[in-house]
């Protein structure tokens, strides 16, 4: 049977001088992984062959048993150029990709992930260079949220205790699963480098964002605040993944 769906190439693979094996977070199935027979001849049914970072209108046949699906036509819906003008605008599209290789798994269908990674690509590839920060911290943080990733961002992840609002920073533990408060920081495990500490107005940043999926106008939010907030992220990131991201040695590029 023929289905269909919206999706994300997220690894392109040649395969033999015709074709290609394409990774895909799709919007229906989560990760869809199909050989795409003939994308490199002149005349193919994928309008090209696959490329990162472009949002395609995909027909597919899916095997009953476990296999790549075959891919019969595709129909670009979006291929954000804008991406491919700027060094900056292409960085933070690898690591938004990157992240959902390391995410998607099959038949894990998250369309509110899908949704946030496609609007978000259309600001990288649109917005001015200064709100491209904002644009990506609303991302980490939305993204891990929808994962269940984040933990609790409003009170301690091991005791419960409230955070007590204001300027009052907190401790950020990722093995712990969000915010800690300062008796549990020194008995629950902390990731290589331990507990950060975020500030108050880190902490409401932190909570703002998750709840929102859109994201805002940034209302001139100071870039110590993105650090250190972004410094959180990437802990939760290696801890999710098991792995440091690779894109983020050139994160000094952009924060």
């Amino acid at each position: 049977m023929k289905l269909r769906t919206l999706a994300i190439p997220i690894r392109c693979v040649d395969y033999s001088n015709t074709s290609q094996i394409v990774s895909m977070f799709s919007r229906e199935e989560g990760l869809l992984e199909g050989i795409a027979k003939g994308a490199h001849r002149p005349k193919n049914s994928f309008q090209g062959p696959f490329d990162l970072a472009v949002v395609y209108d995909v027909s597919y046949l899916k095997r009953g048993t476990p296999g790549l699906s075959i891919l019969a036509e595709a129909e670009v819906v979006d291929g954000w150029r804008g991406i491919r003008t700027c060094w900056m605008r292409h960085i933070l599209a690898s690591q938004l990709v990157e992240f959902l290789r390391g995410v998607s798994l099959p038949a894990d269908r998250t369309p509110k992930l899908f949704d946030l990674a496609a609007r978000t690509l259309t600001h990288f590839s649109g917005a001015s260079l200064d709100s491209l920060p904002w644009y990506m911290l609303h991302f980490e943080i939305r993204a891990l949220h929808l994962l269940g990733f984040l933990g609790g961002v409003d009170s301690c992840a091991v005791c419960g205790l409230p955070w007590p609002g204001g300027r009052r920073s907190a401790y950020y533990n990722s093995l712990a699963g969000g915010l800690v408060c300062r008796g549990c920081n020194h008995e629950a495990d902390t990731p290589p480098g331990g507990a950060i500490t975020l500030p108050g107005s880190g902490v409401r940043l932190l909570k703002d964002l998750s709840e929102m999926p859109a994201p805002p106008e940034s209302n001139g939010v100071e870039k110590k605040n993105l650090r250190q907030v972004h410094t959180c992220l990437v802990h939760s990131f290696t801890t999710v993944l098991e792995r440091p991201l690779k894109m983020l040695r050139y994160q000094a590029s952009w924060l």
